[in-house]
Parts: structure tokens; C-alpha cells; sequence
């Protein structure tokens, strides 16, 4: 068997910011899913907008001195006031700021951590052999690292399901993705308008509360890559079937066959096959003059 030490970096298999987000929360839930241990949730762990856990994705190389900084004066009230805790005296409480990373990364965080004079715990995962780590040095709640570093197969797939399916760094094509067959199941229930905000809500978490509590920088550049994809499909593979309603401030969708569940599906993976052919390619294509241009949509 290949040993990790003995593998080229490029053939080591990281896992981006998105995987390890959702690793994040789905250590938090109520019970084990899709085969990852939700052992944070059993220390007491739960989900709050604000920094507790960083993710480092991939290679980790964007850590700086100021980031680091800031993760270190996070108040506590704050975090007690998000998370709904009821006891407000703060002697009994502890905050903690860990990093979350790749376990090839481990080391290389920690010179980071060493270098700059911060104190943080690091998490780390490993998609290769599917174990977890804590480095303890630094780390306030013992408890929980004896638990993970003792029991380290915490994970029994290396490809996490997406509660969050996408982020603010994601490509047009993975919120693509979700939005079209969005569309095609308003469709089915035999509608024809929807809002931004019911978009957003069906695609971009398939947990509904954490929608609620997630950033307001997060929310908001998820609002405007959905904004932007949906004026996109009303251009080109959806010029004449999706339309912005101006006044009452919906999308309009007509001229699309739903009588039978293969019709709209056979036209779903038509406008999805377009959109991925035109994305890939690179020549120029012509938008259609009688469409809205992004000034129609300001109030959007």
C-alpha cells in the first residue's frame, strides 16, 4: 500500500474548503450521517455564525498574521450570545479557535501557528486513510482530543455530502447545477413563479435553520452568484421561458411543456447540457436583443 510519505503532492487527494465545511457541520448533528461520527456534537459542539472552527482547504497556503489575529479576538460574549447558550456568566465558559485542514497539511499549519506566536488547535482530516487528528499541544477541551485522536476513523467516506452545496467562492457552474433542476421542480408542482429567496433557500443548504444563522458576507454573495445565474439561464438557454417580473419581483416561467414528469425532465438536461457547453466554450455567443439588460434588474 502507498504510504503517505511516499506519495507525490500532486497525487494526494485534498479536500477543498467546501468538503471540510461540511465535515464541520456534519460533525454537529444530532446523530452519525452518511457515515461521518458526529463527534463534536457529542462534546456539547453546535453550529453558530461566527469563527469557532476555520477551514483551511486544499493546501492551506493563505495564512497570514492578521487573519490569525482576528480569530484571536473573537469575544466570548459574542460567541455565548449566538449560540443561544443560557447561562450568561462568562467563568463558565471556554472559547476555542481551531484550524480545520488537510492531515498532509498539519505540520506546515503549525509552523505557520509558530511563526506568527499563535496558540491554536489544529483538526485535521485525512481523505486518504478517512482519520481525523487534534493536535493537543494547544488545545483547551482535552476531552475531545483524547476522543478524536483515540477513535481517529471518524469517517467512512471520502467524499462528504453537501449540506452546504455551495459557497462564495464556487464557480458559476456548481450553483448552476443546483438552480436549474430547482427551476424544473417548481415546474412539477405545477407552478409558475418563484422568488430569489425560495431559490436560495432549496439550494443552497439541505438544512434549513443553518441558512438562518449562516454570515451575512456569505448570504449575501450567495444571493448575488443565484441573482446572476438566473439572469444568465433568462439570456440564453432560458430566453424564452424565464422572465423577470418586475413589479410584483418574481421570476415568471411560461412555454415550458410540465404535463408529464419525461417531458420536463428530457428539457431540463437539454438547457442543463447547453449551459455546460456554452460555459466551456470559448467563442463568443450572441445574447438575444429583446431581453432585459442587468439595468432591468437593479431592484432585484
Amino acid at each position: 500500500m502507498t504510504t503517505l510519505s511516499s506519495m507525490n503532492p500532486i497525487d494526494i487527494k485534498y479536500y477543498t474548503e467546501i468538503e471540510l465545511l461540511n465535515l464541520a457541520i456534519l460533525m454537529c448533528l444530532e446523530s452519525d450521517t452518511n457515515g461521518v461520527n458526529n463527534i463534536l456534537y457529542k462534546h456539547n459542539y453546535k453550529i453558530v455564525s461566527t469563527v469557532g472552527i476555520e477551514i483551511k482547504g486544499d493546501r492551506a497556503s493563505n495564512i497570514d498574521e492578521d487573519q490569525l489575529n482576528r480569530y484571536k479576538n473573537v469575544p466570548l460574549e459574542q460567541f455565548i450570545y449566538l449560540s443561544g447558550i443560557p447561562s450568561q456568566d462568562l467563568n463558565a465558559h471556554k472559547m476555542e479557535t481551531v484550524l480545520m485542514v488537510n492531515s498532509s497539511r498539519l505540520s506546515y499549519v503549525r509552523d505557520k501557528l509558530e511563526q506568527y506566536g499563535y496558540k491554536f488547535s489544529i483538526l485535521g482530516l485525512d481523505s486518504d486513510y478517512l482519520t481525523a487528528s487534534l493536535d493537543e499541544i494547544h488545545t483547551i477541551d482535552q476531552a475531545i482530543a483524547h476522543d478524536i485522536n483515540s477513535n481517529p476513523n471518524i469517517l467512512s467516506t471520502i467524499t462528504p455530502p453537501l449540506i452546504i452545496k455551495f459557497d462564495k467562492e464556487s464557480d458559476e457552474t456548481v450553483i448552476a447545477a443546483e438552480v436549474i433542476p430547482e427551476i424544473f421542480r417548481i415546474l412539477l408542482e405545477k407552478r409558475d413563479t418563484f422568488t430569489v429567496d425560495e431559490i436560495i433557500e432549496n439550494t443552497y443548504c439541505s438544512v434549513p435553520y443553518l441558512l438562518n444563522i449562516v454570515g451575512s458576507d456569505v448570504k449575501s454573495s450567495v444571493n448575488n452568484k443565484i441573482k446572476r445565474c438566473l439572469r444568465d439561464l433568462s439570456k440564453f438557454e432560458l430566453d424564452k421561458n424565464l422572465i423577470w417580473d418586475s413589479i410584483d419581483k418574481h421570476w415568471k416561467l411560461k412555454g415550458l411543456d410540465y404535463s408529464t414528469p419525461a417531458k420536463l425532465g428530457e428539457k431540463l438536461k437539454n438547457v442543463y447540457n447547453n449551459y455546460m457547453a456554452r460555459k466551456s466554450s470559448t467563442s463568443p455567443i450572441q445574447e438575444n436583443p429583446d431581453q432585459l439588460s442587468l439595468f432591468d434588474y437593479e431592484n432585484y
